[in-house]
């Protein structure tokens, strides 16, 4: 609490007595001790006061607006809000019952205040009324992603939902594709609606824009991802065989690393891989007289992490096939240090503090398939955000549209929608990688048959039936090769 028996004082008192400081300074004769004394503790109480200022980061809102109001959202100056609203969050206004669409963006002019018939409520201004509002339909097109929003999830049942940020830029980006005016407010209004910052990387490198279109994944999934990878410090991406999480991290790294001084290297664990070959351990070495000498040598993670030491931008390490090594036995100490980044510990072998440093990010991948999976304890879990990668069909027929394969596509969904529904267990389901090939009309046979059907093989090892079902003398005609 600031004592109010001081005076209060302005930013502008600061910059003022700062200039006073200065001329006193300058006419140090003329100037009375008292004078030079008040200027400066004008000075240095501003500066602290302003330094103390906490910021706010503003929150994202859904306005639940049933159809006897939707006349009343303009003329009217206040509403119906949830009691954490604060003056400059931002709202969207949804239309429920007939409608169901986001008609107006509008922002908070003063926090809530209780209200006699609506709880809380708070005075708003609109900013934007939408001409091709958002629709049902747009977010059931990306339904899996907005599952996990509880106001989509709870079909809207209610009357206020706080967005998270990665749905609230996944909306503005359905906004933006549908409204073009909408663009221009944003560049008119210089409003930056997206918590991610996609320019946070220098765009000389990789750019987020040709991160979309190498991955072929929406805009708002990639932001996602992006989001936790950086929130969380490490993550793992997992999915069934196929499903491209390997190049999906690469591509990741790539664009975190930018040109910011940063780097990435890449390891790939196995059953044999452990905590001596990560961390540190104790190797032998043959002196030049012929006997042993044993020393402290540094692992892949260790040698990382002390080379990222001296970087300035973000150094991504990626761990592929994560899984199939004992990662209790390979982490060591890491465990800990995964969850508390800002502490270290000493190692055992050499003694010395060690710490993950703050620019340093960990992707690794994971194929549900490998039936080490369980080999992941909970602990481990509980430390890494999991990015799931599914088989995206719309990524298989925009390569084939921009490669102007001729490839029949729809024809190979088909087949591939009904082998995952005989597969029946998404962690198993055959993903769309092994198809992105400019010359898929001449390779597809010896993909199917070299690389699809042992998979099969093993999976329906006792279902004949269902193999031979899918093997590629059957499905060959279904594709009209």
């Amino acid at each position: 609490m600031w004592d109010t028996s001081w005076p209060v004082y302005t930013a502008l008192d600061s910059s003022l007595a700062f200039i006073q400081l200065g001329e006193l300074r300058y006419r140090k004769k003329e100037s009375s001790s008292r004078s030079w004394y008040k200027a400066l503790m004008i000075f240095f109480t501003c500066s602290s006061m302003v330094l103390r200022m906490p910021r706010r980061e503003i929150k994202y809102w859904l306005w639940v607006m049933r159809p006897k109001y939707f006349d009343q959202v303009e003329p009217a100056t206040s509403w119906s809000c949830h009691k954490d609203t604060k003056k400059g969050d931002l709202i969207f206004i949804w239309r429920a019952k007939k409608n169901h669409d986001i008609a107006y963006l509008v922002q908070a002019e003063s926090d809530s205040v209780p209200h006699a018939n609506w709880n809380y409520s708070c005075k708003y201004k609109i900013l934007y009324k939408f001409k091709n509002p958002i629709n049902i339909k747009d977010l059931k097109a990306n339904d899996t992603f907005f599952q996990g929003w509880k106001a989509y999830s709870g079909n809207f049942q209610g009357s206020s939902f706080i967005i998270p940020p990665n749905y609230w830029e996944a909306l503005n980006e359905i906004a933006l594709k549908k409204d073009s005016e909408y663009n221009e407010f944003l560049y008119r209004s210089d409003m930056n609606y997206k918590q991610y910052k996609l320019d946070a990387v220098p765009e000389s490198d990789y750019p987020f824009d040709k991160l979309v279109e190498d991955t072929g994944l929406d805009r708002a999934a990639l932001i996602g991802y992006l989001q936790a990878i950086q929130r969380k410090g490490q993550a793992i991406i997992y999915g069934p065989p196929g499903t491209g999480k390997t190049f999906m991290a690469e591509h990741l790294a790539r664009h975190l690393v930018g040109v910011g001084g940063g780097f990435r290297e890449l390891v790939q664990f196995h059953p044999a891989y452990e905590y001596e070959d990560f961390i540190q351990g104790i190797r032998p070495h043959t002196r030049q007289d012929g006997t042993l000498e044993y020393s402290v040598v540094p692992g892949r993670f260790y040698e990382f992490c002390m080379k990222a030491q001296g970087k300035d931008g973000i150094c991504v390490f990626i761990i592929d096939e994560i899984n199939r090594a004992n990662l209790s036995r390979v982490f060591g100490e890491l465990m800990y240090l995964l969850e508390y980044r800002e502490r270290e510990i000493r190692l055992p072998a050499d003694g010395r503090p060690f710490k993950i440093p703050e620019n340093v990010r960990i992707i690794g991948t994971m194929n549900t398939a490998d039936r080490s999976i369980a080999l992941v304890d909970y602990a481990l879990r509980r430390r890494f955000a999991f990015l799931e990668l599914r088989p995206d069909y719309d990524v298989l027929r925009r390569y084939h549209a921009k490669a102007d394969t001729d490839f029949p596509v729809e024809r190979l969904i088909q087949v591939l929608t009904n082998l995952n529904k005989e597969i029946n267990d998404p962690r198993s389901e055959l993903g769309i990688s092994y198809f992105l090939c400019k010359e898929l009309e001449t390779e597809m046979g010896s993909i199917w048959k070299m690389e699809i059907e042992p998979y099969l093989n093993e999976y329906f090892f006792d279902n004949r039936d269902t193999a031979d079902k899918f093997h590629w003398e059957s499905i060959k005609p279904t594709l009209g090769l």
